[in-house]
């Protein structure tokens, strides 16, 4: 069938699906005539979705006549119908930077709204040479329009750009927040420089915000978080915690480590207890490795949390870095403030094994040592798995803690230990059941039903 036939059959209005047949058919074609790519992107505003949806795929599959295409395509968006003109631009999009030449007029457009939605479509397409026509529209008479030039700039990233957005930015009020959002996205020195300067200048707290993330998405250099540092302890307390994840953010893109001071760990101890998870980390990381004992409860409150990252910086820095009195007070405060609730205790646990191997000789010994006891004392779902962990780690200390717990008085401890050997099978405490099962009553009898199971 001919380009010609295929024309009169998708603009044959009474039959939707001979017209989708035909939208679809013309991709068989190499290369289309104008007509052709007239009609489908007629065919983008037909009643039927299915219609709609044949012509845009066959137009986006025609990338060798991107600009033609764009060219008829771009048309589409002057209408009033929201979703024809989603569509188009959907269109548009996928063909690329073929579209961006093709919008500059539609940038100029009387209507705002086509304005608008043209210089959107460019600031996700366009390359630097779409960067004149979008400093023009930082000009343009409506503040949305105003805005998305910002943000098209700053996802385009072109250096070019910053000289007209830090012009802009000292006569238009209604969109500061966009240009500075545009120089983190564009960065260098000349866009940090800027950031750092507003944010020491400006009051409104909402533009400091915004400095204060675009210097997290572009800071280059380790001098920034250190500036950053200087100001954080006089800069409002809604800030801080804003300020020490931009720090960080910095610090860990460029491999390096923020520590604060000692006077200034009290930033890091609020930042734990916000409600955004990266400040929460930011404060985790600004504690460093080597922990203090007025550090135990921000870990703690982290801990529990649940998040593995967190949970493995914190006891790498607990296992090598710091004193073993240290850890030894979090996992007995842990302990005791998880004996209804299991899931962040296994979860320490597991990450602990993970990790055992970085431990020193005396930092082992003295956290088995700790463990030796919360399992005797400790009820039994937490002596459970206190009693893994250490099996898993040292099964010569596992097993004496067992023998130890059999020694007990308590009808109910020996009970607990005899399980214990059963359910881990441990051999080596056969002669130690073979005694118990002297013992009358419960205890004894449960000792000869287990000896049976260990043979």
């Amino acid at each position: 069938m001919q380009q010609s036939e295929l024309q009169a059959q998708l603009l044959k209005l009474d039959n939707s699906e001979l017209q989708r047949e035909a939208a679809l058919a013309f991709r068989e074609f190499e290369m289309l005539d104008d007509a052709s790519i007239a009609a489908l992107a007629q065919g983008l505003s037909d009643k039927d979705r299915g219609v709609r949806d044949a012509c845009s795929m066959t137009l986006v599959s025609l990338q060798n006549q991107g600009v033609e295409i764009a060219t008829h395509v771009a048309k589409q968006i002057l209408t009033d119908d929201i979703e024809v003109r989603n569509l188009a631009g959907d269109v548009l999009i996928k063909l690329g930077t073929s579209s961006a030449a093709v919008l500059w007029d539609y940038a100029r457009h009387d209507d705002f709204d086509i304005r608008k939605f043209a210089v959107d479509i460019i600031g996700l397409i366009g390359t630097e040479a779409d960067v004149l026509i979008l400093m023009a529209c930082l000009q343009d008479s409506d503040a949305n329009v105003r805005v998305s030039a910002a943000e098209a700039l700053g996802n385009i990233r072109s250096d070019i750009a910053i000289a007209s957005l830090l012009e802009v930015y000292q006569t238009d009020e209604e969109i500061k927040v966009p240009i500075i959002d545009a120089l983190g996205k564009i960065g260098g020195e000349h866009a940090e420089n800027f950031l750092l300067e507003k944010l020491n200048l400006e009051e409104d707290m909402y533009i400091q915000t915004a400095c204060i993330d675009s210097l997290a998405l572009c800071g280059s250099k380790i001098e920034i978080s250190h500036r950053l540092a200087e100001i954080l302890p006089s800069a409002p307390e809604e800030l801080q915690g804003i300020i020490l994840k931009t720090m960080c953010a910095i610090a860990y893109r460029l491999e390096q480590q923020i520590v604060l001071h000692n006077d200034l760990r009290y930033i890091a101890y609020n930042a734990v207890n916000d409600e955004d998870p990266d400040i929460q980390s930011a404060g985790i990381i600004a504690l460093g490795n080597n922990y203090s004992i007025e550090d135990i409860p921000s870990l703690i409150t982290e801990l529990e949390r649940n998040n593995e990252a967190t949970q493995q910086h914190i006891l790498y820095g607990l296992l090598t870095q710091t004193s073993s009195t240290i850890i030894v007070t979090i996992i007995n405060a842990f302990i005791e403030k998880n004996t209804d609730t299991l899931d962040a205790l296994i979860s320490i646990f597991g990450v602990l094994r993970e990790l055992w191997n970085y431990a020193d000789e005396e930092h082992a010994e003295t956290i088995l040592e700790n463990l030796q006891r919360n399992y005797i004392y400790s009820q039994n779902d937490i002596s459970k798995f206190i009693f893994d962990f250490i099996q898993t780690i040292n099964r010569v200390i596992a097993s004496q803690c067992v023998a130890e717990l059999l020694t007990s008085e308590s009808p109910s401890e020996q009970i607990r230990a005899l399980e214990t050997i059963a359910k881990a099978g441990l051999l080596e405490l056969r002669d130690n059941v073979e005694f118990m099962t002297n013992i009358p009553g419960e205890v004894g009898e449960r000792a000869k039903q287990i000896l049976q199971e260990l043979r």
